[in-house]
């Protein structure tokens, strides 16, 4: 077990959900290099997973698609309709296939089987990065809300409004809104993803949709919106899904529900680069 940095950062707490021995003491392995991380469990079931997730309240979990008793999205989906906050998910998946699928349920990320150890790192890197911005966003909202000030993170600007005022804590900052790139879902959070720079906020993506009420910005699956400005191209793969590539080398999945969305995505596209 680490203990907690110097910096007094807390500590990351992960569990780890595969029915696989090796993969499980692989993962537990590779996180416990980390000493911003905990593993604080491993189950090899959905259902004991299940258990455990409520029980311990983890900030981030590594869970195997294909399990017996229960499979990890099937998990998810159980814990969206009881519990108002999930842990950052990590999906682990011996097939691509399921990419599209995991990010249909807010995973932050999929790993496929054997699991890469740069790839790993990236996924994680990822991951810390999320979960440090909403304990600040969460500490920001509670300090701002004692002291009376704005506890949102946007004003309630005006429908068709070029920019949005975004509250960082105690400070106001406008966002142009032709400036954003995508948006994703981040449990009770959206993280906006400008070119350089990203915001999150205490909004449900629905929510922050509604708020953009542009044709230019349309949802490509339940976690992510874009911006079809910076729709660079489009592939299929090989299993019938389809991938966006974003301006900065974004790339996201088409949800298979959304793929009517294709043509409108293109023409949307192709307009704003004829400008």
């Amino acid at each position: 077990m680490h203990t907690a940095p110097a910096s007094s950062q807390p500590l990351i707490r992960v569990l780890i959900v595969d029915d696989e021995s090796l993969a499980r003491s692989l993962v537990c392995s590779l996180v416990d290099q980390d000493p911003a991380l905990q593993v604080i469990g491993e189950c090899r079931d959905g259902e004991a997973a299940l258990v455990e997730i409520r029980a311990q309240q983890p900030d981030l979990v590594f869970l195997d698609v294909h399990m017996p008793l229960l499979g990890g999205v099937q998990l998810v989906r159980q814990l969206a309709a009881t519990e108002k906050v999930l842990p950052y998910i990590i999906f682990l998946t011996a097939f691509d296939q399921y990419a599209i699928e995991a990010f249909e349920y807010n995973a932050l990320d999929y790993l496929v089987k054997p699991v890469q150890k740069a790839r790993f790192r990236q996924s994680l890197e990822r991951a810390k990065q999320a979960i440090r911005q909403s304990h600040l966003c969460d500490l920001a909202t509670r300090i701002v809300s004692l002291a009376g000030g704005q506890p949102e993170s946007y004003t309630d600007n005006d429908i068709g409004a070029e920019s949005l005022l975004v509250w960082q804590g105690a400070e106001a900052v406008n966002i142009n809104i032709s400036d954003i790139v995508w948006v994703e879902a981040a449990n009770q959070y959206v993280r906006v993803h400008l070119a350089k720079t990203e915001y999150m906020l205490t909004q449900s993506l629905g929510a922050f949709y509604k708020k953009l009420n542009r044709p230019q910005f349309q949802r490509v699956h339940r976690s992510a919106i874009i911006n079809t400005q910076c729709l660079q191209r489009v592939t299929r793969q090989a299993n019938g899904a389809y991938q966006l590539m974003l301006s900065g080398g974004i790339e996201l999945p088409l949800a298979r529900s959304r793929r009517t969305l294709l043509p409108t995505l293109l023409r949307l596209s192709q307009q704003s680069s004829q400008v």
